[in-house]
């Protein structure tokens, strides 16, 4: 498996098989933080979408993604199901309602399960969305969890990523504390980007020594292979 993170909280994940999957394209990956185009994104198997917001859907380059691969498969929330099947023009399988699901990616070796996730309280009061998780398991190979925007993880699982800027997400101790308990082999950090809430990401690379999880800090387009 080969793990690529991009700006925010986005992931390209490969299968040994070539099977394709994104997670949470949006707005700091199109031009925000990273100048990438979705023609930077072909082939792509399976799209998916945690949550509404723009710096995990940035909706006219997911558009754009979706009508270059028509033969894509989009998973998300059910609170998203009427805006993707408007504005992208896919009807998406329901995240929260998928368990386990194999044999997708075009390897047929990829089985996804959502996995619940809890938004933290908006900074503007108003309610937070509704968030779910993906867990990605590779035949014979490794297991991914990306928790979108959470402060909580659920899943115990070989990599996680890890939301730390603790605005709407785990602070570092959070995810610390959280990721001590699942033990994980490997905890990659997300969810840091935004300057409004700054966050030092080589503070929470200090804060996992000693603890048994090894920390990969990927810069945007840098590569994870396990």
């Amino acid at each position: 498996m080969k793990i690529t993170k991009h700006a925010q909280s986005c992931f390209l994940i490969e299968s040994d098989k070539g099977s394709r999957i994104l997670i949470d394209p949006g707005t700091y990956v199109f031009g925000g933080k990273e100048t990438l185009t979705p023609a930077d994104f072909p082939d792509i198997d399976i799209l998916i979408i945690t949550h509404e917001h723009s710096d995990h859907f940035d909706i006219p380059s997911v558009k754009k993604i979706v009508e270059n691969q028509p033969g894509i498969q989009i998973f998300s929330t059910e609170a998203l199901k009427d805006d993707i099947s408007q504005e992208i023009g896919v009807v998406p399988n329901d995240l929260e309602d998928t368990e386990k699901v194999s044999g997708l990616g075009s390897g047929k070796d990829i089985a996804l399960t959502g996995v619940p996730s809890e938004h933290g309280p908006l900074p503007s009061g108003d309610e937070p969305p509704k968030v779910c998780g993906v867990l990605i398991e590779e035949e014979n190979g490794p297991s991914f969890y990306d928790p979108g925007d959470s402060i909580v993880l659920n899943s115990n699982d070989d990599i996680i990523a890890a939301p730390i800027c603790g605005k709407v997400v785990l602070n570092i101790d959070q995810a610390k504390e959280q990721l001590t308990k699942l033990k994980p082999k490997v905890a990659i950090p997300i969810h840091y980007d935004n300057p409004i809430y700054p966050v030092d990401v080589k503070d929470f690379v200090r804060a996992m020594e000693g603890t048994g999880i090894e920390v990969k800090m990927l810069n945007d387009g840098e590569s994870l292979e396990v």
